[in-house]
């Protein structure tokens, strides 16, 4: 028996992230800073310097997708309405505008944060391993 298509024109849709979104990317920021502070505590040498490139690439790329996002609400495309807030759960269910078309809010929540949280996963599993196999001091 064919699945009923259910008609997708009253779905809400968006070109824009919800603020959780980018608050959870933001979080995964922070815990990947963390991350390399734990790791490059214990290094000898270069710890501080690589440190140091570490949260001033980690700042930049924050503080630059801040101020496109309020250059782009301060200056709206003519003839476009307004960024609406909206639940994420509105958010989820509804569209997101992409290149191509649109896709589902949850889709696109976990196309973007998949990368993100396997570098955070990769960085926790880096401070792990260096932590359980460094010798005691």
């Amino acid at each position: 028996m064919p699945r009923a298509i259910t008609p997708r024109h009253n779905r809400p849709h968006t070109g824009e992230l919800h603020p959780a979104i980018w608050r959870a990317i933001a979080g995964c920021v922070l815990f990947w800073v963390a991350a390399s502070v734990v790791f490059f505590m214990g290094a000898p040498g270069h710890g501080l310097s690589t440190l140091g490139v570490v949260a001033a690439f980690a700042a930049i790329c924050l503080l630059v997708t801040n101020r496109l996002g309020a250059i782009q609400r301060a200056h709206p495309i003519a003839g476009r309405p307004g960024p609406q807030r909206m639940p994420l759960a509105d958010w989820l269910s509804g569209d997101f505008d992409i290149w191509q078309g649109r896709m589902h809010g949850w889709e696109a929540a976990i196309t973007l944060l998949t990368p993100i949280l396997a570098g955070v996963a990769g960085a926790a599993a880096f401070v792990i391993v260096f932590h359980v196999m460094s010798p005691p001091r």
